[in-house]
C-alpha cells in the first residue's frame, strides 16, 4: 500500500488537538493488544536474544570481582587505611553494592538464557546491564577517589573512625603499617592541632576535641616516633610547625615532641644529623627544617614544663657518645638562638637551664683518663670535651651577634649563683668544665694538653673574637673561679683544691709577663698566688689530702724550701726546666732561662 506522506500530514493538521490525541491513544491500545503475542502471569512478554558478549553479565562481574579481591588483598596498607577512614562507609557500602549487583546480574542472565522472554513494558535487558555496570563502576570510582584522588583526613565527618583506626594500628605495632601511618597522619596534622583542646584540666563539650587530644597522645608512642624518624621525619616537622603557626602550645603534644627528639638524637641517620652546616650538608644545613620545627620556637619550649624536646631521660643520656652529644648541642643551640632573638634577656626558659646542665655533665667522666696508661687522643671522653668547648664558643658567638643585648649587664651572677641572663649560663658552664678538667692529675703531656690547650686556651681567644660580650662574660667567669679559690680560707674542700691546682698548672707562677692573650687573667693569677701563699702550708698540715689535690700535673711541693715547683718537659735541656714559687716570700724563680 502506497502512502502519500503529504496527504497524511495535511489531514492530521486539519484535526483538532483533542481528536488527534484520542486517535493516538486508540491506535496505541490497538497496537499493544494486537502486538502482544505471549503473556506470562498477565505480563506481556517478547522474545529477546542474548547479546554475546553482553554489556555487563555475571561472568564479567565475577572476573572483575576476582581482580578487585586480589588487588585489595595484596594492595598497599595505605589504601586500605584510607578506605576505612573515608566519610562514606566503603566496606559496608561496597558489600551491599556487590551483593545487589551480583544477584541482579545472575538473575538477569538466568531469565534471558532460560526463557528468552522479557516484559514489553520494562526497559530492555541491555539497559539493565548498563545500569548494573554503572553501579559497579561507581563503587570502583569511589574507592579510587578516596584512595588516590582525595584521600580522607581527620574531620568532623570521620573523627571516630579515624581515632579507631589509629588506635588499632598503634596497638598492633606492625612495622609496615606504622611506617604507612607515619606518612598518612601527617596529612591530618593541621586539623588535629586545630581541633585539639588546650585546657587540659577541663573536659571539652565537643567530641571531636576529645578524640583529637587522644590521637595526639597515641602518636607519642615511642615505637611510632621511631618509625617517624626513620621513614617520614616530615610528619614531625608538619605537626610542630602547625603548633607554632596556630600558637596552640598547651595541647598534649609535649610527649610526642620529647620522644621525637630522643629518637632523632639516638638515630645517627636521622635528619637531625644531616643539618650540621651548609658547607657539609647543603641546603638542609642552612635551612635546618627539622631542628627549627622541633627546637626553634622558644615560646613552645617554655610552655611545655618538664617535658620538652630538650629533656632527655638520664638513662638515655648515659648511652650517648660524642656524636649524640654533638647533635644535642646543635639542637640546644637552635633553641638558644631562638630565645636570644625573641625572648627577654632577663627571663631564661627553664628548658635551657636543664639543657646546659646536660651538656656540662657530659664531661663528668674526664677523671677516668687518669686510670688509662696510654689513652687515645681521640678517646670518646676527650671528644665529648671538644664538643662541649665548641658549644661554648657557638653560644658566645650567638650572644655576641644578638641585637637584643641590653645596655647594662651585670658582671656578677645573682645570689646562690643563679643565672639571670644568657652570659650567666655560659659562665657557669665554663666554670664547671674547668672543674671537670681539674680532675685530671696526669703528669705527662696529655694532662697539660687537656687542661691548657683544649680548655683554657679557648677562653683566651674570647677577647678578640667576641668583643661585645667578652668583658662581661670573663668578669663573671673569673669571679666564679675566685670565689671558689677563696673557700680555701674558711672551708678547705676537694673542689676548691682541684680548681686551684688547675689554675696553677695553666697560669704558672710567673707574674712578670704582661703581654699576649693571657694578660687578661693577670688579676686572677695575682689573687690566686696570694691565697696559695697564705693557706697552702696550713691546709697541708691540717688536711694533707686536700692540699695534695692542688698538686696536679707536674706541680709538686718542696717541703725543705717551702715552695711549689712546676716542672716542664726536658726536651734538649740537660735538666728539666723548673719554676718555683716561694710560700714564704711569695716570689717567683726558676732554674733555667727556658722556664716559663
Amino acid at each position: 500500500m502506497d502512502f502519500d506522506i503529504v496527504q497524511i500530514l495535511s489531514g492530521l493538521a486539519k484535526q483538532k488537538p483533542e481528536a488527534l490525541i484520542a486517535d493516538l491513544v486508540n491506535n496505541l491500545e490497538f497496537q499493544s493488544v494486537t502486538e502482544c503475542a505471549n503473556t506470562i502471569l498477565n505480563w506481556c512478554v517478547q522474545t529477546v536474544e542474548r547479546v554475546d558478549p553482553p554489556i555487563f553479565g555475571f561472568a564479567e562481574y565475577l572476573a572483575t570481582l576476582a581482580i578487585l579481591t586480589v588487588i585489595y588483598t595484596f594492595g598497599d596498607a595505605v589504601y586500605k587505611f584510607r578506605a576505612r577512614i573515608a566519610v562514606i562507609p566503603l566496606d559496608i557500602f561496597g558489600f551491599v553494592i556487590l551483593t545487589i549487583v551480583g544477584v541482579a546480574t545472575l538473575s538477569l542472565d538466568y531469565l534471558i538464557s532460560s526463557f528468552g522472554m522479557w516484559p514489553t513494558n520494562l526497559p530492555m535487558p541491555s539497559f539493565w546491564q548498563m545500569f548494573l555496570g554503572s553501579i559497579f563502576f561507581s563503587l570502583i570510582s569511589s574507592w579510587i577517589y578516596f584512595s588516590f584522588i582525595r584521600p580522607p583526613r581527620f574531620s568532623r565527618l570521620n573523627y571516630k573512625k579515624y581515632h579507631e583506626e589509629i588506635y588499632n594500628l598503634i596497638v598492633k605495632g606492625s612495622d609496615a603499617e606504622l611506617e604507612m601511618l607515619a606518612y598518612e597522619i601527617g596529612r591530618s596534622a593541621e586539623n588535629l592541632v586545630l581541633y585539639a583542646q588546650e585546657e587540659r584540666g577541663k573536659r571539652s563539650k565537643q567530641d571531636i576535641s576529645i578524640y583529637a587530644n587522644e590521637i595526639l597522645l597515641m602518636i607519642a608512642n615511642a615505637k611510632f616516633c621511631r618509625k617517624i624518624i626513620q621513614s617520614c621525619p616530615n610528619t614531625a616537622i608538619i605537626f610542630l610547625s602547625e603548633v607554632s603557626r596556630q600558637k596552640k602550645y598547651r595541647i598534649p603534644i609535649d610527649t610526642f615532641a620529647m620522644n621525637i627528639s630522643k629518637e632523632a638524637i639516638m638515630n645517627k641517620d636521622s635528619l637531625l644529623y644531616h643539618e650540621d652546616d651548609g658547607f657539609d650538608c647543603g641546603l638542609l644545613g642552612y635551612v635546618k627544617p627539622f631542628s627549627v620545627a622541633l627546637y626553634g620556637d622558644y615560646k613552645f619550649l617554655a610552655s611545655l614544663g618538664h617535658q620538652t624536646p630538650l629533656d632527655v631521660n638520664y638513662k638515655v643520656v648515659r648511652q650517648w657518645d660524642a656524636d649524640h652529644l654533638e647533635a644535642y648541642c646543635r639542637a640546644t643551640l637552635v633553641a638558644f638562638q631562638s630565645y636570644l632573638e625573641h625572648g627577654s634577656w632577663w627571663n631564661i626558659p627553664s628548658p635551657l637551664y636543664r639543657a646546659f646542665d646536660v651538656i656540662e655533665n657530659a664531661c663528668n667522666s674526664l677523671y677516668e683518663i687518669n686510670e688509662i696508661p696510654n689513652p687515645d687522643r681521640n678517646d670518646d671522653r676527650l671528644r665529648r670535651l671538644d664538643v662541649v668547648m665548641e658549644f661554648i664558643r657557638d653560644a658566645v658567638a650567638a650572644v655576641n651577634s644578638s641585637k637584643n643585648i641590653p645596655d647594662k649587664i651585670s658582671k656578677r651572677l645573682g645570689e646562690h649563683r643563679s643565672p639571670q641572663d644568657p652570659l650567666d649560663l655560659i659562665a657557669l658552664m665554663m666554670f664547671e668544665i674547668v672543674f671537670h678538667a681539674s680532675s685530671i692529675s696526669r703528669s705527662d703531656f696529655l694532662g697539660w694538653h687537656i687542661q691548657h690547650n683544649r680548655v683554657w686556651s679557648d677562653f683566651s681567644w674570647f677577647e678578640t673574637t667576641y668583643p661585645k660580650v667578652h668583658k662581661y662574660l670573663m668578669a663573671k667567669f673569673m669571679r666564679l673561679i675566685y670565689d671558689e679559690i677563696k673557700d680555701i680560707e674558711k672551708l678547705p674542700n676537694y673542689k676548691s683544691s682541684k680548681i686551684i691546682g688547675f689554675c696553677l698548672n695553666v697560669m704558672g707562677f710567673n707574674m712578670a709577663r704582661r703581654t699576649g692573650l693571657d694578660v687578661q687573667f693577670f688579676p686572677l693569677q695575682r689573687l690566686l698566688l696570694k691565697q696559695v701563699q697564705k693557706h697552702f702550708i696550713k691546709v697541708r698540715k691540717e688536711m694533707p689530702e686536700v692540699a695534695k689535690a692542688m698538686l696536679v700535673g707536674t706541680l709538686s711541693y718542696d717541703a725543705k724550701n717551702k715552695r711549689l715547683v712546676k716542672t716542664y718537659i726536658k726536651g734538649l735541656n740537660k735538666k728539666a726546666p723548673q719554676d718555683y714559687f716561694s710560700l714564704i716570700t711569695g716570689k717567683f724563680s726558676n732554674n733555667s732561662k727556658s722556664g716559663g
